[in-house]
């Protein structure tokens, strides 16, 4: 993927916006320090090719971005951010054709990593599934994704969850196993 590209991709697969969300992020709604970004405002197209801009409501933990040195030596991003905007008027940088055009190269990007089918939807589902592998609780994933409820995460992911069983089995035998081994070793000697 072209460098100017790739930023928004990896934030979109850190963080699990959904699409016009991501599109409508502008860079006074990032906190650099705390690592946070403030999702207010979507970007969508109505029927008329106007973008127009939604409101939603809360904060999402970003992740680090890479930043590089200005000529001023002040840090700055490399998320291709648009500049900070009034809440009545759409980000003047993710205007429907940019969008048209990050989503080509995203799915050029994936299939020259030998993935199809990569889409700004596949990237909230990666998302949804590294926190499920590490261990993250539906709460805890239902927030990131910003469902409406559990119900709603879980009839999404439910099959990624390790299913009761298995963690019967491990806790178990995390207590139980030490006994059996060590009865079993005393028996040998």
């Amino acid at each position: 993927m072209p460098e100017k590209y790739r930023a928004s991709a990896t934030l979109a697969a850190r963080t699990g916006l959904r699409q016009g969300e991501a599109f409508g992020r502008t860079v006074d709604r990032v906190d650099f320090l705390l690592r946070q970004l403030t999702v207010d405002r979507q970007l969508v197209t109505i029927p008329d090719g106007r973008p127009t801009s939604r409101r939603p409501r809360r904060r999402r933990p970003s992740g680090r971005c890479r930043s590089r040195r200005s000529s001023s030596m002040r840090w700055r991003p490399t998320w291709p951010l648009g500049p900070p905007t009034s809440s009545s008027s759409p980000p003047k940088s993710a205007a429907p054709s940019t969008a048209r055009v990050f989503r080509s190269r995203l799915a050029t990007g994936g299939r020259r990593a030998g993935l199809s089918g990569v889409n700004m939807h596949s990237l909230r589902h990666s998302c949804a599934s590294l926190l499920i592998r590490h261990g993250e609780s539906v709460k805890t994933v239902q927030a990131r994704l910003s469902h409406a409820s559990a119900a709603e995460t879980l009839d999404t992911y439910s099959h990624l969850w390790p299913d009761s069983d298995d963690r019967t089995r491990a806790a178990v035998d995390a207590v139980l196993g030490r006994v059996a081994d060590s009865l079993r070793t005393d028996a040998v000697h």
